[in-house]
């Protein structure tokens, strides 16, 4: 009995000690001069290297399970976005959607069905404004593809 005691006082006396050494040590890393230096600059670094490698990622598009991983992650965001209510960035996710797709006129239709009017709307003259800077940067007339009817 006293055994079991003496135990669970012992175990009681470290654990306290641990928990008020680590709070001790969290004041004092907090409450250094240079902690917020630090802390920002951590913080810009982790941001620097998600951004670089974003774009160091390499797409290889010509096999057609990286392109169908790919056209899912896109829809999956930009359904996402749509829920968040974040239109713009969820427009641009289905017009990548819509370009990765191997028949787009049928995914177009099929966001035609799925999307808010207005959104839908927003992607295709988004769709238009796209295609108008490529003709215009080509300097040739944009006469290849099949028109669509706004209802």
């Amino acid at each position: 009995m006293f055994m079991k005691i003496a135990l669970f006082s012992t175990l009681g006396i470290v654990t306290s000690s641990f928990i008020a050494y680590c709070f001790y040590f969290d004041y004092h890393r907090v409450r250094a001069k240079d902690y917020k230096k630090k802390l920002r600059a951590k913080r810009l670094k982790q941001e620097a290297e998600r951004q670089t490698t974003q774009q160091q990622v390499v797409l290889d598009l010509s096999s057609p399970a990286a392109r169908e991983a790919l056209l899912k992650a896109e829809y999956e965001k930009g359904m996402s976005l749509l829920m968040e209510e974040n239109n713009h960035e969820a427009v641009t996710h289905f017009m990548n959607v819509v370009q990765l797709s191997p028949d787009p006129l049928k995914m177009i239709n099929i966001f035609r069905q799925m999307l808010p009017q207005e959104l839908f709307i927003d992607m295709m003259q988004q769709f238009q404004q796209l295609s108008a800077q490529m003709s215009a940067s080509a300097n040739t007339p944009s006469n290849g593809g099949e028109t669509i009817a706004l209802d």
